[in-house]
């Protein structure tokens, strides 16, 4: 996983599914970057084509923060339906 922070930005990249140790390490980091005080994520999913339980969780307990912004880039189609059977395609712009 790659961040890059601009101010109160984060793009941030990944290199491999959001499974495993990935996994742990994307819900470490996501917290760190809002306690941070970062407030928005554009979130590039080009290299995941899975995703476990704990990441999906982490970003719907963030997407339902009012205060937090996110753009989903460059989604596998397994993913857009998973965003789209819980309706987080509602919450988060998606390109």
């Amino acid at each position: 996983m790659n961040i890059e922070k601009k101010g109160k930005t984060a793009d941030i990249f990944f290199s491999r599914d959001l499974t495993g140790e990935a996994s742990n390490e994307f819900v470490k980091k996501m917290n760190e970057l809002v306690s941070e005080d970062i407030k928005r994520f554009n979130i590039d999913f080009t290299s995941v084509s899975h995703i476990d339980s704990y990441s999906l969780s982490n970003i719907i307990v963030l997407c339902d923060k009012p205060d937090l912004e996110f753009t989903f880039r460059k989604i596998s189609r397994s993913i857009a339906k998973i965003f789209d059977v819980i309706k987080l395609n509602k919450q988060v712009l998606i390109e």
